[in-house]
């Protein structure tokens, strides 16, 4: 494994760490919680990933090896499924925001139109 290729999986670590507690404060903030909810346990398997790919890459459990592929492949499908259920869940809910945004400006408009009669 040579230097560039462990500051990148380094680098690429932390950055997941990072989005994974961003990730997690949107979820305790925000009204899409079950969402985000989601979204941060895809962050958590990515870092988890990373770490596995980062220590076959090192040589770390070689007898292991074969398993270890195994596992990140599984978190691979576990990460798209995660991603999927969150973003899906996301999506549905804003498009709920626009039917009530749509709802409230037909009523400001009614509001107006009677208050300037």
């Amino acid at each position: 494994m040579n230097v560039m290729n462990t500051i990148f999986g380094v680098v690429s670590v932390v950055g997941s760490l990072i989005a994974a507690y961003l990730s997690y404060e949107i979820y305790r903030y925000n009204r899409l919680s079950k969402a985000w909810l989601a979204v941060t346990v895809a962050f958590i398997l990515i870092i988890f990933r990373r770490a596995i790919g980062f220590a076959t890459e090192a040589g770390v459990w070689l007898e292991y090896r074969p398993v270890l592929k195994f596992v990140e492949s599984v978190l691979l499908i576990l990460i798209s499924v995660l991603y999927i259920l969150g973003f899906w869940s996301m999506k549905r809910s804003f498009e709920t925001f626009d039917v009530v945004e749509k709802k409230v400006q037909d009523k400001v408009k009614a509001f107006r139109q009677r208050k300037s009669s």
